[in-house]
């Protein structure tokens, strides 16, 4: 694909645009931004060509326009797109905005709904993929594509996206509140806190990697490193008596309800 629309050029827009073209896409970037300072970055970074005044043009000439505005800002900005979007395919971003919504508003026939997390700007998003009935297999690669520049893509019925939500977009959040708490305990015993991070994120990073290539889930992990009468079962029922695993699995399924209580 190397014709690419993007209405937005936030930073979750931007990052979109560096996947694509991480990936060898979107030689040819069509942009429409009402944000002047962002317009121009888009122009000088990017090589984009300004369709802010233009949605005609750049809904006939993109092979597919990704929505990266705010959610809040579709309804207005919709009025305009509904008349020029033909039979062009839209990624939306848009949190809390279901595909049904999106084809009400807009006219598209062809949607994906994408989910990325915060991680998205260095390429190391999960993306929550789902498709409007209508997608042709065609779109549905070609989005899909687009979900894996970002990262990882993980295709899920829709009314599945609130879990995503919870376990990635909102997520992440909750494993920066994990490291944060890390670095602090480290303070607290003794290490400076940035020295304390640094730790922290080694740690957390040798422990993806050991699941990764072990492939051994993290409970059995967890007994191996335990010892009888040893220093790390201590701190382990210290988080358990914290409540550390029904707090985290509450921080999901909370996150997760209230997405769902804010799509339309």
């Amino acid at each position: 694909m190397q014709q690419l629309g993007i209405i937005g050029f936030g930073n979750m827009g931007e990052a979109l645009v560096k996947g694509v073209r991480a990936s060898g896409g979107g030689k040819t970037l069509l942009v429409a931004e009402k944000n002047q300072s962002r317009l121009e970055h888009a122009i000088t970074t990017y090589g984009a060509e300004d369709c802010t005044g233009d949605l005609s043009r750049l809904f006939t000439e993109a092979q597919v326009v990704i929505l990266a505005i705010k959610p809040q800002d579709l309804e207005a900005l919709a009025k305009n797109i509904k008349p020029v979007v033909g039979t062009t395919p839209v990624i939306s971003i848009l949190a809390g905005k279901t595909l049904q919504y999106i084809h009400d508003l807009t006219g598209a026939q062809e949607v994906a709904r994408f989910m990325p997390s915060l991680a998205a700007q260095v390429q190391r998003s999960v993306v929550g993929v789902c498709y409007s009935e209508k997608s042709s297999e065609v779109f549905r690669e070609l989005s899909y594509q687009i979900a894996n520049s970002l990262g990882l893509g993980v295709e899920v019925p829709e009314r599945l996206m609130p879990a995503i939500i919870g376990t990635s977009g909102s997520g992440i959040a909750f494993a920066f509140a994990y490291l944060h708490a890390m670095a602090l305990g480290g303070t607290k015993v003794g290490i400076p806190y940035d020295s304390s991070l640094e730790i922290a994120l080694d740690v957390m990073e040798g422990a993806i990697q050991t699941i990764r290539e072990t492939k051994t889930q993290p409970v059995e992990l967890i007994t191996k490193v335990c010892s009888p009468e040893g220093t790390t079962i201590e701190g382990i029922l210290a988080l358990e008596q914290g409540g550390f695993t029904p707090t985290i699995v509450d921080a999901v399924e909370r996150a997760a309800l209230r997405s769902s209580q804010l799509e339309q």
